[in-house]
C-alpha cells in the first residue's frame, strides 16, 4: 500500500534497496540488459544532441546545465557522464565529465528518492535536488537559471497524464527561451510485452492511463504479493506518431523545433518479457539476453529464438516487426551454427541487399568468426560463455539500434527534441 507521504509508491522500492548501487546480473533493476544494452541505447540516442549543447556551452565559456525531470536517486546523471564520443576520436573518452557540468538539478515527486540522491551526491557542489510535481515545472524552476538539457530517463514521464505532460513541456518552453534539448522517455505502446495495449489509445473513450507494475524488481516468489500492492499503478503508453503529433500541437514547439528524433529501446527484451504479466506465455527473451552477458552463463539458440508476433493492427508496425524478428532469428541461427562448428554462409550473404540482416552488422559478424578461430589462448576458462556470447549480445544490441524506427515498439520510447531560440531572443 502506498504511504500517504509517498504519492508515487516508490518509497517502498527504495527501502527494499532496489535503488542502491548493485552489480549487474541476471535480474533486478541493474541487470545486464539495463547496464549493457538499455543504458547504451539511451546514450546512443542522446549523443548528437548532447554534443551540440556541450559545444554551445563551451563556446559561451561555461559548463552544461542539466535539469533531471523525475531524477529518482540520480542514476540519470551517471548515464549522462558516460556518453561515448564515438569511434572517430580517442577511445575511452566521454562527451562530458564532471568538469563540464555547471549545474545538475534533480526533481522528483518521491521524497525518499530525493533524500537518497542528495546523500549520494552531497560532496558535489554543482548538484541540487528538490521534491516536486513535474506538472508544476514552471513553478518549480522559478529562480533557477535556464538549463541546456531538460532530461529524464526510464519511462519517468509515462507517469504523467496528457494534461500534466503538456504543462511540463510548457514549463520548459517558458523557462528556457534559448537553444536547449528536451529528452522525453516514456513507455512504448506497441511493445510485445503488452498486446492488450496496442490499440487502446485509438479509442477516444479509453482511459489514457493504463495499469502497470514493477514486480520485475522482485524474485518470482514475491511477485504475487507485490502485484496486489501495485494494483493501482497507472502509466501512459505512447505510439511514436502519436507522441510526435502531441508535441507539435503544443504552442511554441513547432516554431522552435530544430529536430525531433524518436528511438525505440528494448524491443524484444523489455522487463515484462520475463514476467509475462501483460502477455501470458510470451518467451522470456530478456532472461536469455541477460545470460549472454553473465560470467560462465550460456544461452542456447532455442533460448534466444523469438516467436512471431500477432498483428498489431498497424501495417507499418507489423512490417517492422516482421523484418525485425526475421533479422533477430537469422542472427541467432547463424550464431548457433558458428558455435556448433557448422559451415555457415558468409556474413556478406546475410547482409546483402534483400538479406535479413542490416549491412552495418556485417563487420561485427566477421569479427565473431575471427574470434571463434582464436580461442586457445583463453585457458583456463569458458571462451564460449565469456568471450563469444557477450559479443553476440552486443551484436543483437546493434541490431536493435540500427533497425528501430521510433514507432513505439519497445519497452521504452525516447523523443529527443532540439529547440532553438524564441524569435528575437538569444
Amino acid at each position: 500500500m502506498k504511504d500517504q507521504h509517498d504519492p508515487t509508491g516508490y518509497a517502498r522500492l527504495v527501502g527494499d534497496g532496489h535503488y542502491a548501487d548493485a552489480p549487474s546480473g541476471l535480474r533486478g533493476k541493474f541487470d545486464n540488459v539495463r547496464r549493457t544494452w538499455e543504458d547504451q541505447i539511451t546514450r546512443f540516442a542522446i549523443r548528437p544532441a548532447l554534443a551540440q549543447i556541450a559545444r554551445q556551452a563551451h563556446a559561451a565559456g561555461r559548463g552544461v546545465r542539466v535539469a533531471d525531470l523525475g531524477c529518482g536517486a540520480g542514476e540519470g546523471l551517471d548515464l549522462l557522464l558516460k556518453v561515448p564520443v564515438g569511434s572517430e576520436t580517442a577511445l575511452g573518452r566521454y562527451l562530458i565529465g564532471w568538469d563540464d557540468i555547471a549545474a545538475y538539478h534533480g526533481l522528483d515527486l518521491c521524497p525518499t528518492m530525493i533524500t537518497q540522491a542528495a546523500k549520494r551526491f552531497a560532496a558535489l557542489p554543482q548538484t541540487s535536488f528538490a521534491v516536486g510535481d513535474l506538472a508544476d515545472l514552471g513553478h518549480l524552476l522559478r529562480g533557477q537559471q535556464p538549463f541546456d538539457l531538460y532530461y529524464n530517463s526510464y519511462g519517468s514521464l509515462s507517469h504523467l497524464d496528457d494534461g500534466q505532460l503538456r504543462r511540463m513541456v510548457d514549463g520548459v518552453l517558458t523557462h528556457q527561451s534559448g537553444p536547449c534539448v528536451l529528452l522525453i522517455d516514456v513507455h512504448g505502446q506497441y511493445s510485445p510485452e503488452w498486446p492488450a495495449y496496442w490499440n487502446y489509445s485509438r479509442d477516444a473513450g479509453a482511459p489514457r492511463m493504463q495499469p502497470y507494475n514493477m514486480v520485475w524488481m522482485y524474485p518470482e516468489s514475491e511477485r504475487e504479493a507485490r502485484l496486489a500492492e501495485q494494483k493501482d499503478y497507472r502509466i501512459r503508453y505512447w505510439r511514436g506518431n502519436e507522441l510526435r503529433q502531441y508535441l507539435q500541437d503544443i504552442p511554441g514547439v513547432a516554431e522552435r523545433q530544430r529536430s525531433l528524433t524518436f528511438v525505440d529501446r528494448s524491443i524484444l527484451v523489455g522487463r515484462h518479457m520475463d514476467t509475462a504479466c501483460f502477455h501470458p506465455g510470451i518467451k522470456p527473451l530478456r532472461r536469455a539476453v541477460n545470460a549472454l552477458f553473465e560470467f560462465n552463463q550460456i544461452s542456447t539458440p532455442d533460448d534466444l529464438h523469438a516467436d512471431l508476433l500477432p498483428s498489431t493492427g498497424d501495417p507499418h508496425v507489423d512490417a517492422f516487426f516482421t523484418d525485425y524478428v526475421r533479422a533477430w532469428n537469422a542472427l541467432v541461427d547463424w550464431f548457433g551454427r558458428l558455435l556448433a562448428g557448422d559451415r555457415t554462409p558468409p556474413p556478406a550473404e546475410y547482409c546483402a541487399a534483400g538479406g535479413p540482416v542490416p549491412a552495418t552488422l556485417r563487420e561485427g559478424m566477421e569479427a565473431l568468426i575471427e574470434q571463434s578461430k582464436r580461442l586457445a589462448w583463453f585457458n583456463p576458462g569458458d571462451p564460449e560463455a565469456n568471450l563469444l556470447q557477450p559479443q553476440f549480445g552486443l551484436l543483437l544490441r546493434q541490431l536493435e539500434f540500427h533497425m528501430q524506427r521510433g514507432l513505439g515498439c519497445g519497452h521504452g520510447l525516447l523523443a529527443v527534441l532540439e529547440l532553438g531560440s524564441v524569435t528575437g531572443r538569444r
